[in-house]
């Protein structure tokens, strides 16, 4: 009887259960269904960004509309797609109309093409969001060269390129290409650091136009969709230094041994591909050198020691060191000759007598300020050493005696005289010395 009386509670119980199982399985169906954007909705995005680095991210905001113009209930799901990247989430949930995702660029360069859909509101393709990534993000591109000027014998000049996006920040990450037309470029690619900067290095001994280009060309969508972008290029020319130009001439005209030659130099300025100037130096061609000193025009001096032709050249050296020269040539003659007279003593002159010579030495009228008796020497025609007598004022007699020995006969006696500018003059006389 038991039994009959759970068998008959358990078919009045069944019919209650298997009611309430159908409820709760009916109602964990209608949960999973998301909740869609009515037909006739709109969906508009907005990035905080539309240019990105490698590896850079933005913020995307949904912002769905229904047709009557009014944002639709909360926890409408909308779903994320792109061409680029990545979109973290790929679906999220409307608060207010908006939902917020995140965009992360990756490392490939191009333009992602961001679309929205839910139910059956979905982005135009007119109004897709593209957001350009690395190279395709570059707006534009700067590029100077260090030093802009270098020597004529050839030299390198560092070359420093910017990129920036649209928005003026710089880019990392963005391979920029140098390209010259004259001498050579390495490395020829850089990527851009993290300060947006990429250097390379121009050799060249000829005036360079470098190139450095960074971004890329194409069109990324159809129709009023599209969008292109275009490669940034930058140049700069690197100019080869000239040298000075230099000019020389001398204002001192018949000049002579022990006059002071006064030389004229002048140094063009340096043009726009020109350098200061370092130092201009003055070869006199006779061994010495001097200073002009680094004006655009100066005058310098020289004394020759001896007459002759010489070849005077003048060197200007700029801060490049590169240089410029001119020449010009100056005959340098003895001037007036310096005169000397001899006297001796009364004759006969007989071996083992002592005789008196006297050497006069005179500076003539003419003659370089300042020029004196350098030296009087005799020369007694016995085989002896000449003698020399020492310096004197120009017409200041000096006197020596001397003894003859034998041999008896005739002796060839020489004055000479030498001036302080190396001028010389000789007179000679015959004696006759007996027993």
């Amino acid at each position: 009887m038991f039994i009959v009386f759970m068998l008959s509670r358990l078919r009045r119980v069944f019919p209650v259960l298997a009611v309430v199982f159908g409820s709760a399985l009916l109602s964990g169906a209608c949960s999973k269904v998301p909740l869609l954007a009515p037909s006739g909705s709109t969906i508009t995005l907005i990035a905080s960004a539309t240019a990105l680095p490698i590896n850079g991210t933005t913020d995307v905001i949904a912002q769905v509309i229904e047709a009557g113009g009014t944002p639709p209930q909360d926890g409408t799901l909308v779903s994320f797609t792109t061409t680029l990247g990545l979109i973290q989430p790929s679906e999220a949930e409307t608060k207010g109309g908006k939902v917020t995702v995140k965009f992360m660029a990756g490392t490939q360069n191009g333009t992602a093409v961001i679309s929205a859909f839910s139910g059956g509101a979905s982005v135009s393709s007119a109004n897709t969001l593209k957001v350009a990534i690395g190279a395709a993000a570059v707006s534009r591109i700067t590029l100077n060269a260090s030093p802009s000027s270098i020597s004529a014998l050839g030299g390198t000049a560092t070359l420093t390129s910017f990129v920036f996006d649209a928005n003026g920040n710089v880019m990392g990450s963005v391979p920029v290409s140098f390209s010259t037309d004259a001498g050579t470029v390495a490395p020829s690619v850089v990527t851009t650091d993290g300060n947006g900067k990429a250097e390379s290095n121009l050799a060249t001994n000829r005036t360079a136009k470098v190139t450095a280009t960074a971004g890329v060309s194409g069109t990324t969508g159809t129709g009023t969709g599209a969008t292109s972008t275009a490669a940034q290029t930058a140049t700069v020319t690197v100019n080869v230094n000239t040298g000075p130009a230099v000019s020389i001439a001398t204002t001192t005209t018949t000049p002579v041994v022990g006059q002071p030659v006064v030389f004229t130099v002048t140094v063009a300025a340096p043009g726009t591909t020109g350098s200061a100037v370092r130092d201009v130096t003055v070869d006199f061609g006779d061994g010495q050198r001097g200073s002009a000193g680094t004006g655009t025009s100066s005058t310098v001096q020289h004394v020759y020691r001896s007459a002759g032709v010489y070849v005077v050249t003048a060197v200007a050296t700029d801060a490049n060191n590169d240089t410029g020269s001119a020449q010009t040539s100056v005959v340098v003659g003895n001037g007036p000759l310096p005169t000397v007279k001899l006297e001796i003593s009364a004759s006969p002159y007989h071996v083992s007598t002592p005789i008196t010579f006297t050497l006069t030495g005179t500076i003539p009228s003419g003659a370089p300020t300042n020029t004196g008796i350098a030296s009087l020497t005799i020369d007694f025609g016995d085989g002896s050493q000449p003698f020399n007598l020492g310096t004197a004022a120009s017409g200041q007699s000096v006197a020596i005696q001397h003894t003859y020995q034998n041999p008896q006969g005739e002796k060839v006696v020489t004055a000479r005289v030498v001036d302080t500018n190396g001028n010389t003059s000789a007179t000679s006389t015959v004696i006759f010395i007996g027993p």
